[in-house]
């Protein structure tokens, strides 16, 4: 990710992060809070403020400790606080009152490493107050908060296995659930009050690859674990009353599963997809509805038509893509029984790519036309 080869950048330099400009004094803050223990294992709460006020330094204090107090500034998507020498990747809760930053790095090195743990801050900006800093995590990063204070983390892990840890705590730091898979985490969030979360496991050839896991934070548990098929989402929404989880895709739309991880916009996806201006999003959708031994004779017409319109663009990108669109073509022409036109589309695309996978089916056809 880039923000954390860029932060990984900074810490290797041992150079305090330069802004092109000094955020606003909005933007910095001084936050209270309890002297910060060392344990590289330990979750520090601190959650009684020393001071009843807090004063807004100007724009030139940024960077500074005043008054043995902490100063915080965002920037962008940076979350640092020079006096505890932390600098991470924040995000905000839905009403912005609660930050979570994270810092994949122990001080000197950041991303995929064999040691030294790295350190993630849970900061209140109603009271100005550090509430949470926390050193227990390998390698914490893509944290999500809730309104209420509630958040959740990734752990990646060190070493290069396929690994990694999701994490809900509670706004005092303490574990309300956590998940270990044998596959990397690609993404992850939590509902607005806290009452859910949600994570997506990469590809891979594990027992927690490709994996959808819908967490009842509430009770503590897993709603539901399934392996999907679905692409990974770019964003989740949840909706609380009716507990359903809701992908998020940006050319695609939102889908929704149940409680108990019934895909409700099953077919709504499909749907999406077939029909998407992504080209090869439908090129490859069309291939895998053909699968389908009772498909109707007009949705396979409808998929030919997609292919037909999509074949000159993809055309232009690489040989390989044609040919798999020529495949899909063919093999819609044969579903249609349209022969001679299945043999010309199979044909076109082995001399493309000749290992296309379509040489039985042709060998097929043209044994069966004599």
């Amino acid at each position: 990710m880039f923000w954390t080869w860029l932060l990984g950048f900074f810490y290797s330099k041992r150079e305090p992060m330069k802004p092109p400009a000094a955020p606003s004094p909005e933007q910095v803050v001084e936050a209270t809070a309890e002297p910060v223990q060392e344990d590289p294992h330990a979750v520090v709460v601190m959650d009684k403020p020393q001071t009843a006020s807090v004063n807004r330094p100007s724009a030139s204090n940024v960077g500074l400790m005043l008054d043995a107090r902490h100063t915080v500034s965002i920037y962008g998507p940076i979350f640092s606080v020079d006096s505890l020498g932390f600098t991470g990747v924040h995000s905000k809760s839905p009403s912005g009152r609660w930050v979570i930053a994270c810092d994949d790095s122990n001080g000197t090195r950041g991303g995929n490493r064999d040691s030294g743990h790295g350190t993630y801050i849970l900061y209140d900006t109603e009271r100005n107050s550090i509430k949470v800093q926390g050193k227990k995590l390998q390698r914490p990063t893509n944290g999500s908060v809730s309104n209420n204070g509630i958040f959740s983390l990734e752990d990646w892990l060190f070493g290069a296995d396929l690994s990694g840890v999701f994490y809900v705590f509670s706004p005092v730091g303490e574990i309300i659930l956590a998940r270990t898979f044998t596959a990397n985490i690609l993404n992850s969030a939590i509902s607005d009050n806290g009452l859910f979360a949600a994570c997506h496991t990469a590809g891979g050839h594990t027992e927690d690859a490709s994996r959808l896991v819908f967490f009842d934070v509430a009770n503590g548990c897993e709603a539901f674990s399934i392996q999907s098929d679905v692409e990974r989402p770019q964003g989740y929404e949840f909706d609380e009353e009716r507990r359903e989880l809701i992908l998020c895709f940006k050319n695609l739309g939102k889908f929704r599963y149940s409680y108990t991880g019934d895909f409700l916009d099953a077919q709504q996806y499909k749907d999406a997809k077939l029909n998407s201006t992504d080209d090869f999003v439908a090129i490859r959708e069309a291939e895998e509805l053909l699968k389908d031994p009772s498909l109707p004779e007009d949705k396979a017409r409808e998929i030919l038509a997609v292919v037909n319109s999509a074949m000159p663009r993809v055309g232009k990108f690489h040989p390989h893509w044609k040919a798999t669109a020529l495949k899909v073509q063919g093999i819609a022409h044969e579903r249609l029984g349209e022969t001679k036109k299945a043999i010309k589309a199979y044909q076109e695309a082995i001399d493309l790519n000749p290992k296309v996978g379509v040489k039985r089916k042709l060998d097929a056809l043209r044994k069966k036309i004599g």
